[in-house]
């Protein structure tokens, strides 16, 4: 995706397929792939996966208590509102 924002500050319009901003989209993603390692982000990516399954595996095993947590409001708490 590619969008100029001066001109289309909603980014409706994408650029990038538009060949007359090809070179400025090589150029961007050039340097946004500058130093890319995607084996890295893959592994990386893989651990952070493994991590948050086993922390969600062990919120379901032992249910433990989080006295900070927020309490839901009951179902009759502004039961007057109505959302449009």
């Amino acid at each position: 995706m590619l969008f100029n924002l001066d001109d289309d500050p909603d980014e409706l319009n994408d650029l990038a397929l538009d060949a007359r901003y090809k070179d400025k989209l090589d150029e961007l993603l050039a340097k946004a792939y500058d130093g890319w390692d995607p084996e890295y982000v893959i592994e990386r990516s893989k651990r952070n996966w493994d991590y948050f399954d086993m922390l969600r595996k062990w919120g379901q095993a032992v249910d433990p208590e989080a006295p900070f947590a927020l309490e839901y409001p009951s179902d009759e708490y502004e039961s007057d509102v109505k959302l449009l």
